[in-house]
């Protein structure tokens, strides 16, 4: 005698699946999931997303690229030193001819004082040749340095270095500028060369203001050291 309940139990456990259903379900879950997979996922923007300006972004690439080129590139390093060594002559002549303007005024001049003896005008001369070497080292050291600093490419070294020659020379006229009043003669003959060299500086490397002036106070650091070196060097001849 079969047991009602037990018919109901048994009728309550479903089939298991044939291999048809099984295949069935099977590309089913795969088509789902390679739709899912080609669907475009949006990705909602967060709090912490921050909105870029153009401008800044063009400008930080612009940044980038100007640490990437090289400082100086190339052109004729001959032609830079010829205008140098014109610019130097033209000084050397205001001292042979004993320009007025190369004097620094004392404050009581006689008219006889005014004029440059042949010794004066040896030594300015001699004075000037040995600036404009010191002062292209210094410019170049200036140049080096910063180069070093912002990990940049020379470029150029010989037309970087005519360059710095020309830069020197150029600086060099502002002694050339006549001034009865002793201290700004001074603070001309002492400041011209440099206000001259970060110009030049700006206009012949492309640096911007903030590039030059570092690099004119790296220029007047390397001059000091060729100083202090040349008079140690001096001192200890002596000894």
């Amino acid at each position: 005698m079969s047991d009602p309940n037990a018919k109901e139990h048994y009728d309550l456990v479903p089939d298991e699946p044939d291999d048809a259903s099984r295949r069935l379900h099977a590309d089913r879950v795969e088509r789902a999931v390679e739709a899912q997979s080609r669907a475009k996922v949006v990705i909602p923007p967060s709090e912490d997303t921050v909105d870029l300006d153009p401008k800044e972004v063009e400008s930080a690439d612009a940044a980038d690229e100007s640490l990437t080129t090289p400082i100086s590139p190339a052109s004729s390093a001959q032609a830079w030193c010829i205008a140098a060594l014109g610019v130097l002559a033209v000084i050397l002549l205001a001292w042979f001819a004993g320009a007025q303007g190369l004097l620094v005024p004392s404050g009581a001049e006689t008219p006889d004082a005014l004029e440059l003896s042949i010794l004066e005008r040896l030594a300015g001369a001699v004075r000037t040749v040995t600036f404009a070497v010191l002062a292209t080292a210094g410019f170049a050291f200036g140049i080096f340095c910063l180069a070093f600093t912002q990990q940049r490419p020379l470029g150029d070294v010989l037309s970087l270095l005519a360059k710095c020659a020309f830069i020197a020379a150029v600086g060099m006229l502002a002694w050339l500028i006549p001034c009865d009043i002793r201290i700004l003669k001074l603070a001309l003959n002492n400041l011209g060369p440099l206000a001259t060299g970060a110009l030049l500086y700006a206009v012949l490397f492309r640096l911007p203001p903030k590039d030059a002036l570092l690099a004119v106070a790296y220029a007047v650091l390397g001059m000091t050291l060729l100083v202090l070196f040349s008079a140690s060097v001096v001192w200890s001849a002596r000894l």
